[in-house]
């Protein structure tokens, strides 16, 4: 199992300070005030001015305007993110989604909240998110299925690829 939280609640996550994504030195081990280690993605010298201009422009994110730019890859981004909230990162490439889990969320939601079930344990469903911090799509999903969540951070082309892939068309 890829995950390692033991608690039996939805993990929430915080928004990332500031823009979302600051910049280090390579090799920085930069900790917050409680000790934590924060994660870094190293740019350009205006790049991230040119994802805050493309997310404003767009209403995305600024994870997807860097991803839209070229900026940052997909696994390099969704390391950063898992790092950044605290949760694991998945690599939906090869999961398969039972179908009493695609039951559970409607395709149209699983592509508007970019959130997939897929694993369950009991009373506790692995959900992975391209923004763990959405807490707006965290409870939905909670209403939704009734189940404690477990939340790990995917790729967003990786979960609508595996929406594509398992819901009915």
């Amino acid at each position: 199992r890829e995950t390692s939280s033991t608690t039996m609640s939805t993990r929430r996550c915080t928004p990332l300070v500031g823009s979302g994504i600051e910049a280090a030195k390579a090799g920085d081990d930069v900790r917050g005030d409680n000790g934590s280690r924060y994660a870094f993605v190293m740019f350009e010298p205006g790049d991230l001015e040119r994802a805050r201009a493309e997310a404003n422009r767009s209403g995305t994110t600024i994870a997807a305007a860097l991803r839209k730019l070229g900026l940052v890859d997909e696994a390099a981004l969704t390391k950063f993110l898992a790092a950044q909230y605290g949760v694991p990162a998945v690599d939906l490439d090869w999961r398969v989604v039972p179908a009493d889990l695609v039951s559970l969320v409607p395709k149209a939601v699983a592509l508007r909240l970019l959130a997939v079930p897929i694993e369950r344990v009991g009373s506790v469903l692995l959900v992975a998110m391209a923004d763990p911090s959405n807490v707006h799509a965290l409870d939905e999903l909670q209403k939704l299925v009734s189940l404690d969540l477990e939340i790990v951070v995917g790729s967003e082309p990786g979960i609508r690829a595996i929406v594509e892939r398992f819901w009915p068309k």
